[in-house]
């Protein structure tokens, strides 16, 4: 239905032309040329489901990085807090090999 509707609104995609040349394929007998059509589409869906797992895999990952805790330094005294609770113009430490902590605020 929404393919309908993309047509109809002019939203004319590669899958369309693809169709339209596999029927063109089939009706002329051009049946080589009709399951090439059908490899390069099915492998297309297939190659962009396989990129769409690896980058959710990739983006799972770096999420996980994401430290909970800073080392904040007040007078030379260095303590573990929670990230949510930096303020601006907290001076935090940061360790070799660590992940900065950074917290947007809303």
């Amino acid at each position: 239905m929404r393919k309908i509707i993309n047509i109809l609104n002019k939203g004319f995609g590669a899958d369309l032309l693809a169709i339209i040349a596999l029927v063109g394929s089939i009706l002329t007998a051009q049946y080589i040329a009709a399951a090439l059509l059908v490899f390069m589409l099915l492998s297309g869906k297939a190659l962009e489901k396989y990129a769409s797992r690896k980058a959710s895999s990739v983006l799972e990952a770096l999420a996980g990085r994401v430290p909970s805790i800073a080392h904040l330094r007040n007078k030379n005294i260095i303590t573990e807090i929670a990230i949510t609770k930096i303020v601006i113009g907290d001076e935090i430490i940061i360790y070799p090999h660590e992940t900065c902590p950074v917290w947007q605020y809303h």
